[in-house]
């Protein structure tokens, strides 16, 4: 089975900015990409966002724990 080393992550909190999101992943292993998904017109967050590890071992652990 092939993992991948992107990780969707839903539910935050409306304030979450993309360095909130990975400052707290990085718990889990080397994150080099985090995005907060927004809203074109407004800018709002939609509530959720993507983060990518260095390796596909990181992700798994990122979803374990």
């Amino acid at each position: 089975v092939r993992v991948g080393r992107r990780v969707y992550v839903g539910n935050l909190a409306w304030s979450t900015s993309w360095q909130d999101l990975k400052d707290f992943f990085r718990q889990a292993g080397n994150v080099v990409y985090a995005s907060v998904l927004t809203e074109e017109d407004s800018g709002r967050s939609k509530g959720c966002g993507i983060v990518e590890f260095d390796t596909s071992e990181a992700a798994v652990n990122a979803i374990e724990t």
